[in-house]
């Protein structure tokens, strides 16, 4: 027998609670077509914060080898996670009692940003931090912020200048963290889908600059040549 698919007020109402009104808002938006995302910047010359990881976690990137590991989190399939990493896109990790409990993965030179379609381009000393994710079992116990601090820092040791994150504006329980950290939002990005049609923008707030990355909206095209940011 197929399991019956939940109502539609059913699954509004689950929104809410997880999510709140903003959360529905967001929903239907993305239901006609409609998505955004909150742009952040972090400038890695500023000081990092003091966060040591929990007693008994280790944090380290990935390799091939740890495609095992990797796998039971459940996020993407092995192709994908081998295909990043062939890309060279770098996956920092969080193993606790005995597994891995928290990934985040870091772009470089260009990534494809699936929940509004499009790229950024980005200098040769800027990175991008996506797709965080911590077992469920795991959330609260300090595994993220250690993570990022010491992957923000290995950044800077490395000649990185930028950090430049996306948080879906509905995500709001992700924004105090994210400042926490240093970052600040710096403006908005917006795609509108119509059946085949489609169009996406960034709108930055009063006053900000975007250093060392943009908006390409020709995905798979070759890219154009990025001078560095010079700082930030």
């Amino acid at each position: 027998m197929t399991e019956r698919r939940p109502s539609l007020p059913d699954r509004v109402l689950a929104v809410y609670r997880e999510k709140g009104l903003p959360g529905v808002w967001y929903a239907a938006l993305a239901r006609a077509g409609v998505r955004r995302l909150v742009v952040f910047e972090r400038s890695l010359a500023a000081p990092l914060a003091a966060i040591a990881p929990p007693a008994g976690v280790t944090i380290r990137t990935l390799g091939p080898a740890d495609e095992e590991a990797y796998a039971p989190l459940g996020q993407e399939t092995a192709a994908t996670f081998r295909r990043r990493l062939a890309a060279g896109h770098e996956c920092w990790g969080a193993w606790c009692e005995g597994a891995l409990r928290h990934v985040s993965w870091l772009a470089f030179s260009e990534v494809e940003v699936e929940h509004v379609g499009c790229r950024l381009l980005l200098a040769d000393d800027v990175a991008y931090p996506y797709h965080s994710f911590t077992q469920q079992a795991y959330r609260g116990r300090g595994l993220s912020p250690a993570r990022q601090v010491r992957s923000l820092a290995e950044l800077r040791r490395r000649g990185f200048v930028l950090v430049v994150c996306a948080v879906a504006p509905e995500n709001r329980s992700a924004f105090p963290p994210v400042r926490k950290l240093g970052y600040h939002g710096v403006g908005t990005i917006t795609s509108v889908r119509v059946g085949a049609w489609c169009r996406v923008w960034c709108r930055l707030d009063a006053g900000a600059v975007a250093h060392g990355w943009r908006l390409d909206r020709t995905l798979g095209a070759a890219r154009p040549a990025m001078a560095k940011t010079g700082g930030a």
